[in-house]
């Protein structure tokens, strides 16, 4: 049974995080769609509790708060969940939520709070390169330069004649420095790789679309120190806290149907007894020859949750399972921000929310590219506006046959 309902709950799952990724969905009901999705995994494994059916019937061998203590209802969670398709899902949908929030990637998708799915405005007639820029924290020079090349001779200041290209006499002030370099490639053949890619790092810092980390390489190390230590610190922490446990709480279970928890220190014998204790048949006890019964003070009922000790111990225990169960999520992560902090050591840079909002647009206007290119099936309005937008489509990565030679020709000669 529990499996039948598990496939049945698969198309909601689907369709409440298609709901939750559309861009047209408010953030508030985002955040309900999410919390709703913890609600019904939650659900789900008490309902495998419940009818214990399978293959999640698991046999009670001891006491509801033994199980509860030793954590065994954690470890039911865990395989119930190990054996769930639509948790795998779930999780999956927020791992994706995750990651893509750490960094707007090269061909990330749009970010899920703008308003719009496809852009057809003219990006602030921005430079290509600095798009590329914002977005990567490096220059493709093929595609910068063919970018603008292709921008330059839309917007009239070079032309092609005779299957050479040239430039016209228009007043070139307007143009960036980056601009001017590709235009000087075109009059003069000359052109220096790395001072463009320094100038194209120039412009979009004074534009504010990136601003410098300034904490640098040191930082970068000091994350990747942090990382490699979190795990251990957890998996040092378990043990000792699974020692301590053992040390000082021992979980027994009497043959009277209760769990006991057995106490070795001396204050919290003595606070429970002094301060604490309602009723003295909390304490394991049991019935002597002569009819009196024999109070046993160290041992006191696990399911007593009006008692500090209790309540201690058994947040200690549910906290040692938890440990268990994530060091390796922790070793996941940890492995995760080594890897990123390696990649991007000499890139200290991050976007300022004016370029995640022109990244936002670049790639929503990259949705409508690759959906509307089609322009044998477009009017003219469209094939214009398509046109114009060949310039990005090469930043963007869009499939599109620019079939350009002359441009395709300087760019071998940079490259």
């Amino acid at each position: 049974m529990p499996v039948y309902v598990g496939i049945i709950i698969i198309p909601f799952i689907i369709l409440i995080i298609r709901k939750a990724n559309l861009i047209t969905t408010k953030k508030p009901v985002k955040i309900l769609l999410n919390i709703s999705l913890i609600l019904i995994s939650l659900i789900y494994i008490i309902f495998c509790w419940i009818v214990r059916q399978p293959p999640f019937d698991f046999e009670d061998h001891y006491s509801v708060e033994y199980m509860i203590f030793e954590g065994e209802y954690i470890l039911y969670s865990g395989l119930i969940f190990a054996f769930t398709p639509f948790m795998w899902i779930i999780l999956i949908h927020f791992l994706k939520k995750i990651f893509s929030s750490i960094r707007v990637r090269k061909n990330a998708i749009i970010k899920q709070d703008e308003e719009y799915i496809y852009y057809r405005g003219d990006l602030e007639k921005i430079s290509p390169s600095i798009i590329m820029f914002a977005s990567t924290f490096e220059v493709d020079l093929k595609k910068s330069i063919s970018s603008t090349i292709l921008k330059l001779k839309l917007t009239g200041y070079i032309e092609e004649k005779n299957g050479v290209l040239i430039y016209t006499d228009k007043d070139e002030s307007s143009l960036l420095d980056s601009e001017k370099m590709v235009l000087n490639l075109i009059r003069n053949n000359e052109f220096d790789k790395n001072k463009y890619i320094k100038i194209i790092e120039q412009e979009t810092l004074k534009n504010k679309y990136i601003a410098k980390n300034g904490k640098g390489k040191t930082f970068r190390i000091l994350k990747i120190i942090f990382a490699i230590f979190i795990p251990i610190i957890a998996y040092n922490f378990s043990i000792w806290l699974d020692q301590y446990s053992f040390n000082y709480y021992n979980l027994n279970s009497e043959d009277d149907g209760h769990a006991y928890i057995c106490l070795k220190k001396e204050e919290d014998i003595e606070n429970l007894y002094y301060n604490e204790i309602k009723d003295e048949n909390d304490y394991y006890h049991s019935k002597m020859y002569d009819g009196s019964w024999d109070y046993n003070y160290k041992e006191i009922r696990a399911d007593k949750l009006e008692y500090s000790v209790v309540r201690k111990v058994l947040l200690l225990n549910i906290l040692g399972t938890f440990m268990v169960g994530f060091i390796e999520i922790f070793a996941i992560i940890a492995l995760y921000i080594i890897i990123e902090q390696i990649i991007y050591i000499n890139k200290n840079y991050r976007r300022t929310l004016k370029g995640k909002a022109l990244l936002n647009k670049a790639y929503a206007l990259k949705n409508y590219l690759k959906k509307y290119s089609l322009i044998k099936d477009r009017t003219e309005e469209e094939l214009v506006l398509w046109e114009y937008y060949l310039v990005y489509a090469v930043i963007l990565d869009v499939n599109v046959n620019i079939d350009d030679k002359i441009i395709e020709k300087y760019v071998k000669e940079i490259i």
